[in-house]
């Protein structure tokens, strides 16, 4: 007999073999062999329904997050504008459409324009902010007028100044009580009166242009 379990007998050179034991020993062998085949052939397929499990998985994830990205993407391309070339004035940047300006989509900043101490921005929504300073070089009470860098649709915006006094030889300025608000004559510009020794008006508006 042999020590080793999957060949039971073990023959000895010079003498007979019996044929039932060396048939005993294919047995054995063969028998051991299947048993590996089906062993192998359950991993294999543990394997395969775990990776198909895993894949399956995997690909409902990959659905679900699609459908996420899908839903909260907003396709509707047709409310934005092209970028604009940019001027030696000022950058366009894109903006939303104005028919579709809303709380949850709100106005913005289509062109920034500045131009020594005048600028405007103006928003997509047709809204613009403006200001800048303007030069009163007068020796009496005068009219100054200031045109807009940027024309109103009309004459319902706001408007207000700040008369600066000069102090030093036209070095320093500071305001001083010289300050209001006017009526709207014109889209495209206001009339104030200045008072003699103010050199400068500080001013600001804002309204709806074209």
């Amino acid at each position: 007999m042999s020590t080793n379990p999957i060949v039971p007998y073990t023959f000895v050179p010079g003498t007979k073999a019996k044929a039932q034991e060396v048939n005993a020993n294919f047995v054995s062998i063969a028998d051991a062999i299947q048993t590996n085949n089906t062993t192998f052939t359950q991993k294999i397929n543990e394997i395969e329904s775990s990776l198909e499990a895993a894949s399956s998985d995997t690909e409902e994830e990959l659905s679900a997050i699609n459908t996420s990205l899908t839903n909260k993407a907003d396709k509707n391309l047709s409310n934005v504008t092209t970028l604009a070339s940019a001027s030696a004035k000022g950058i366009t940047w894109f903006g939303t459409a104005t028919s579709n300006v809303a709380s949850t989509r709100p106005a913005v900043i289509v062109t920034s324009y500045l131009s020594g101490s005048t600028w405007y921005r103006l928003y997509s929504d047709k809204w613009v902010e403006q200001g800048g300073i303007a030069q009163a070089t007068n020796t009496k009470d005068t009219d100054v007028t200031i045109t807009f860098p940027k024309a109103f649709k009309n004459t319902n915006y706001s408007f207000c100044y700040s008369s600066m006094l000069n102090v030093d030889q036209n070095t320093t300025y500071y305001t001083k009580f010289d300050v209001g608000c006017y009526q709207a004559q014109a889209a495209a510009n206001m009339k104030i009166k200045v008072r003699s020794s103010f050199k400068r008006v500080l001013w600001y508006a804002c309204g709806y242009t074209n």
